[in-house]
């Protein structure tokens, strides 16, 4: 999976613009993140990736930076199947 691929899925998964993402990610403009979605970049830096698994800790770093894996961080899916269960007394 590269760079665009992964952006995109990012978009879906927060629902954000790039230009609101870019801003929850602290960057000044979103020209980085339109250069990623839009393959002139290739591929996440460590420093972009950073700052996404910071901003959102739900997102597997290494599936960021490898494209490789599972989105989701395996406590996260399971704390959201958690949240999402009906507790019947």
């Amino acid at each position: 999976m590269n760079g665009n691929e992964v952006i995109n899925k990012l978009l879906e998964h927060t629902g954000l613009t790039p230009s609101t993402f870019a801003k929850k990610l602290g960057e000044k403009r979103p020209q980085r993140i339109y250069d990623i979605q839009n393959g002139k970049t290739k591929k996440l830096s460590r420093e972009i990736a950073d700052k996404i698994s910071s901003a959102f800790p739900e997102i597997n770093r290494t599936w960021l930076l490898t494209g490789e894996g599972d989105m989701l961080n395996i406590e996260s899916t399971s704390a959201l199947t958690l949240t999402n269960e009906k507790v019947t007394l």
